[in-house]
């Protein structure tokens, strides 16, 4: 029963190219364990307890009583009847929420009520601490005594977006973006027989997801400028230099970025950056403005989540969503978000599975005795044998380096645009972008180009044909989006073939797509975007004349509008 449902989902190459090797990884991993300093872990558990004590005897100077800090109806008391605070959000059961991020909030609100603030303070802290504790308790009762080392257990099944996951303990909790937190890691050790560890992780795969599946250029190009990625792209987002940018614009930019990428709503985005509603939609208008492919592409993953019922990975993992279905809006919502958050950190996930696959493939071809021993969020932790830090991290970097975008074979991509062409409604195929992440992971996206006159219906079930086509005969997951041309246009036709053959004399490599003629009362306005091909060493303003020029020819009154577009399908994405 549950193969019949593997297979009607089409699930079975990801079960046996991704899911069953990476199983074998992580078995290894549980049975070698990680080595921790014990002492280091006791002494910070201690220090993490003194300090949770500290700030509740200063919470209680506060609050004038021994309150119950763990007690939301004792807080709700000292914060809304006795300090005199404007409450928070009720809860379902009618008392209001006193969770973190709600705590927060009345602190910044606090401000000028001293005793207020500082029991909120005192209390946050308080928990920070304790939490910190427990986290640091939690490794030190899982450690084996009989090797010193923490054999946790990794979980497949559990996330619905197919990340990992850990129990007993989880590994996944240990906060990597404060002191606090880097200071628990730096208790895990090399064990006996071990020199060092060496920790390899993805800088900020999300994004780089989000902009090659979106082929949006100017995101691609952030990445591909070496600049300080936030800064850059908040830079473009409120139109001012990069040297400009303050450091709250650029929090905000990337607030908004990973919020994207994690389906965040207005609302709360809004709350993160404590920022009113009306504030949060226009930064994300003016985001969209910026980058209008990556708009694009995740309005097509809701509606496409809702004609299909699922959203996809790079790498064909389904995710349902019966809620957008629903017509409880609260659950629409939560399912578009859902729809909107699973592709990117499914395929993320995705890409860290291969690639302690293809790590672990490379150290045991090596022989060497370096072993992975940990992968927490986007981090893969290998324990280093004397005398292998060298080798080893030329290994794991050539093993896991290409999953984030090597250059495609030239043949796989003249293939695929054969091929497609190859249909008799298609009238031409442009911003093709393949994703090569190792042999049998291979991803490729394409606009198609049919005519506008068409019976959509038709031109859906022609684009399900084409792609089920790749993926029976080629293994290979094609992602089409339907570009409708108006060919009825005479005019356009003849532009068209005008245009295409000027580029060819100019540079074969060259290419238009998008051509339009929007008539005016004084001028015709003529639009397409002209592709320039990877490392093109043309001169851009003299290209852009010569085409102008060219158009002007055609008719006195056209009016020039040329975007130029970046191909990348010849070139490693960095």
């Amino acid at each position: 029963m549950l193969a019949a449902k593997i297979d009607e989902r089409e699930q079975f190459r990801l079960l046996q190219s991704i899911e069953l090797p990476v199983s074998h990884v992580l078995f290894g991993m549980e049975q070698v364990g990680a080595s921790v300093d014990f002492m280091r872990l006791t002494e910070m558990r201690d220090r993490f307890a003194v300090d949770a004590r500290d700030a509740q005897k200063t919470a209680w100077q506060f609050a004038g009583s021994r309150v119950n800090l763990q007690s939301p109806k004792q807080l709700q008391a000292v914060l809304f009847d006795d300090m005199g605070l404007k409450p928070t959000k009720k809860t379902k059961s009618g008392s209001y929420t006193t969770n973190a991020s709600a705590l927060q909030d009345l602190a910044v609100r606090s401000v000028g009520n001293e005793r207020a603030n500082g029991f909120l303070t005192a209390l946050l802290r308080h928990r920070e601490t304790n939490k910190l504790k427990q986290i640091v308790q939690s490794l030190i009762d899982a450690v084996n005594p009989d090797d010193g080392r923490i054999h946790t257990t990794f979980e497949q099944t559990v996330a619905a977006t197919g990340r990992l996951s850990s129990v007993d303990p989880n590994l996944q909790n240990i906060p990597n973006r404060n002191a606090e937190g880097r200071e628990i890691r730096s208790a895990f050790v090399p064990g006996e027989g071990y020199e060092s560890l060496l920790s390899s992780d993805y800088s900020q795969v999300e994004l780089r997801i989000m902009a090659d599946l979106s082929g949006d250029d100017a995101l691609i190009e952030a990445f591909r400028s070496g600049a300080d990625f936030h800064k850059y792209v908040a830079s473009l987002v409120y139109g001012i230099p990069v040297d400009d940018i303050t450091p709250d614009q650029r929090t905000h930019v990337k607030a908004m970025s990973y919020g994207l990428a994690y389906g965040l709503s207005t609302y709360g985005l809004a709350q993160q950056l404590k920022i009113s509603p009306g504030e949060a939609d226009r930064l994300k208008s003016q985001y969209f403005a910026t980058f209008g492919k990556v708009h694009e592409y995740l309005e097509s993953l809701v509606a496409g989540a809702r004609e299909k019922g699922y959203t996809e990975t790079m790498f064909g993992r389904r995710r349902y969503f019966p809620g957008l279905q629903s017509p409880n809006r609260n659950i629409r919502d939560a399912a578009e978000r859902g729809a909107l958050n699973a592709p990117i950190q499914g395929s993320a996930a995705d890409i860290m599975k291969i690639a302690m696959i293809h790590a672990s493939d490379a150290l045991a071809k090596a022989k060497v005795h370096s072993r992975i021993i940990l992968q927490i969020h986007d981090e893969l932790v290998v324990e280093i044998a004397p005398g292998e830090a060298e080798q080893v991290t030329g290994l794991v970097r050539d093993a896991i380096s290409p999953l984030l975008g090597q250059a495609p074979d030239p043949k796989l991509v003249q293939t695929i645009r054969d091929k497609i062409m190859s249909y008799p409604q298609v009238l031409g195929t442009h911003d093709l972008m393949v994703h090569d992440y190792g042999p049998g992971h291979q991803f490729a996206s394409i606009h198609v180009e049919l005519p506008a006159e068409q019976d959509p219906l038709e031109a859906h079930d022609l684009i399900d044909n084409i792609e089920r086509d790749f993926m029976k005969h080629d293994h290979l997951m094609v992602t089409i989006h339907y570009d409708p041309i108006v060919t009825s246009d005479a005019a356009v036709g003849v532009l068209r073939s005008r245009l295409t053959e000027k580029l060819r004399q100019l540079d074969p490599a060259l290419s238009l797509h998008d051509l339009r003629i929007v008539p005016g009362k004084t001028h015709t306005n003529v639009l397409f975007d002209l592709v320039l091909p990877a490392g093109y060493a043309g001169d851009k303003v003299e290209l852009l004349t010569q085409m102008e020029q060219f158009i002007k020819e055609q008719d006195h009154t056209y009016n020039c509008i040329i975007k130029l577009e970046q191909s990348y399908t010849a070139a490693a994405h960095k």
